[in-house]
């Protein structure tokens, strides 16, 4: 063995000790990792630990078997952690709160054991509540505030808490004085409500918390309900309403909050159709006037509020985020993707269903006010407004598409409206009945939506015009079902219905080709053609049974044969083959017991020739064997 090859061994040898060395290292640390650890800090949770085994397992492979069991014993398996709107709160939040809660029960504890045992007088009750109320004012304002809490969000802290408290006392305070010990008469307690309102309103301002707007205008709407007299004065009444819907309109626009218009739209007209719904609001010029009102400031305010932010004063600001407008927006964009569409903005809930909304509640509440006014008298403002509507919508330079789209569908909405007001006098000046016109003019209505271009581009016309004939044809089905209980069925029903049925093939006719929209095909053609063999079925039946089963017959061969002419014939094809079912079985169980015999041959004789005349016409076509070429002689 030469000097190279000891040498080559030599390191080798070397080699083979470091290794070895390294091993030993090693198993010394994993030895070591065995051992309890000394502190927490060397602790990894469970939950982490198990998390990183079964990520680790998709990238070592393994054997399959149970869950790896931790050193201390049992498996390892993730620790259930709290909601996170409770993890995320501190202990000292949770012990104000509870603190803020524990207190006024005590004071309330202690105030029913005095009452019970006659200590405190009414008017030393009143004069605790006014003084517990700006206690809570006066220890809320103490209470500092940083800019984050300032930002406008969702959370309540402390201060606005006892901001709130205080105000709720006083509102209690004014309610207990004037109901339950008549210290102040009705009309003063109306007031004093009213001046916490417009309090809480600059508070909401003050402290940008939209907590102070709502507690505003919901107590003062809640007011009308709670301090009611038989002797009230409607105008005092409106003026109330419109101040009060005034100030949830004008937090609104400043700071955007869409929980306090919400509640204003809410209240004022929830009150306004009350007072319309009472005997003293008949021919109430003021309520009238409080009806157009606030009509005109729900169209207006929320497009108005995007141009004031649009100025970049500081006085608009944009509004901050919320849970109540993502909820209301979630809700929204349900309905909104149905029709295909999407509400992209905060505000888009309002600015579709305020405008659109309020001046057919204002219809409907001057109806209440006027009874003695015609039915078309109310229809032909529909009417005008629907066309008003639609014309701005076509001369307006606005920038915001948004609102150019809202106004083609009030249009819309507007115009079905006055067509259905103007449906019952049209029955009472010709004598037919005004719920089969009503149906008519709404398919028809449908129908020129859809076919008008300026409407039928959009998708929200085009979803109501959908609706709308979706809606007549489910009254359809509804009076056919309810045929029977009827005497007699009055044709202008069967041509409405006619109408209807005609509307929703042209829609199956424009959207079978669609991929996004072919269940809206199939429910509108599927629904018709059923529709009309039940229609069929009541006509024909009732003058001669067996007509029943030849149009039965003679719509299925119809089917079957337009099925091979059309892209996608497989729903006629499935409809045509019921169809002819139903002829045999109507065949066998109806007509063969029920018919004459000559009548029962030239029955049977008809239908099998439509039968034999479709199977015929269903055949694929011969497929044609092309002529050999002649034989070369030449080739021979």
């Amino acid at each position: 063995m030469g000097p190279g090859a000891e040498l080559h061994l030599e390191q080798r040898l070397a080699s083979l000790e470091a290794s070895i060395a390294t091993l030993a290292a090693r198993v010394d640390k994993l030895d070591d990792t065995r051992q309890a650890p000394r502190n927490d800090r060397d602790v990894e949770p469970l939950y982490r630990r198990h998390d990183s085994s079964r990520a680790g397992s998709a990238e070592m492979p393994g054997p399959a078997g149970p869950a790896a069991a931790s050193p201390l014993g049992g498996s390892l398996r993730p620790t259930p952690r709290a909601a996170p709107w409770f993890t995320t709160k501190s202990a000292e939040w949770w012990l104000g709160r509870l603190g803020v809660v524990f207190t006024s029960l005590a004071l309330v504890f202690l105030y029913q054991y005095a009452v019970e045992r006659n200590w405190i007088t009414p008017a030393v009750r009143i004069t605790t509540g006014v003084f517990v109320g700006a206690a809570f004012l006066y220890a809320g304002a103490r209470i500092g505030t940083s800019d984050a809490e300032r930002s406008g969000g969702d959370d309540v802290g402390l201060r606005e808490l006892l901001l709130a408290g205080g105000l709720a006392a006083w509102y209690i305070t004014a309610y207990a004085a004037a109901v339950f010990y008549q210290l102040i008469s009705l009309p003063t307690a109306r007031f004093v409500f009213f001046a916490l309102s417009i309090a809480s309103a600059w508070l909401a301002l003050r402290e940008r918390r939209s907590l102070f707007g709502v507690v505003s205008v919901a107590t003062g709407f809640a007011a009308p309900f709670l301090l009611r007299s038989a002797t009230d004065s409607l105008a005092a009444f409106s003026l109330y309403v419109a101040a009060l819907t005034g100030v949830g309109l004008v937090l609104y626009l400043m700071r955007g909050w869409q929980s306090v218009l919400w509640v204003t739209f809410a209240g004022a007209w929830w009150t306004t159709a009350f007072a319309a719904g009472h005997s003293l609001g008949r021919q109430s010029v003021p309520l009238a006037l409080l009806t157009v009102a606030i009509t005109a400031a729900f169209v207006r305010v929320p497009a108005m509020r995007r141009r004031l932010l649009a100025t970049g004063a500081d006085r608009y600001v944009p509004a901050p985020p919320s849970r109540f407008s993502d909820t209301v927006r979630t809700i929204a964009n349900a309905f909104a993707r149905i029709a295909g569409g999407d509400i992209g903005e905060p505000d888009s809930p309002a600015l579709w269903t305020m405008p659109i909304a309020s001046p057919l509640f204002m219809l409907l509440v001057l109806s209440q006010v006027w009874p003695a006014v015609p039915d078309a008298v109310w229809g032909a403002i529909a009417l005008i407004a629907g066309y008003a509507a639609f014309y701005l919508s076509r001369v307006s330079r606005r920038d915001d598409s948004e609102v150019i789209h809202v106004a083609v569908t009030a249009a819309a909405i507007w115009t079905l409206a006055g067509l259905w007001w103007l449906s019952s006098t049209l029955g009472d000046l010709t004598g037919l009945d005004g719920a089969s016109i009503a149906l008519a003019m709404t398919a028809l209505h449908a129908g020129a939506t859809l076919s008008f271009a300026p409407t039928a581009s959009l998708t929200a016309p085009r979803a109501a015009a959908m609706a709308a004939a979706g809606v007549a044809l489910a009254v359809v089905f509804a009076a056919e079902a309810a045929a029977d209980a009827r005497p007699a069925i009055p044709w202008e029903q069967t041509a409405a219905e006619l109408v209807v049925l005609a509307v929703a093939a042209m829609i199956w006719k424009r959207l079978r080709d669609s991929t996004s929209h072919r269940w809206l095909a199939v429910f509108f053609g599927v629904g018709a053609y059923i529709a009309l063999l039940i229609i069929a079925e009541r006509v024909l039946g009732d003058i001669w049974p067996p007509l029943v089963t030849t149009s039965y017959a003679i719509a299925g061969a119809v089917l079957l044969i337009a099925s091979k002419r059309v892209a996608d014939g497989r729903i006629l094809r499935k409809l045509g083959g019921g169809t002819m079912l139903l002829v045999a079985a109507r065949l066998f169980l109806v007509d063969l017991a029920g018919v004459e015999t000559i009548w029962r041959v030239l029955l049977f004789m008809v239908c099998g020739l439509l039968f034999l005349y479709t199977s015929y016409r269903l055949k694929p076509p011969r497929e044609t064997i092309p002529a050999a070429p002649p034989a070369d002689r030449w080739a021979e």
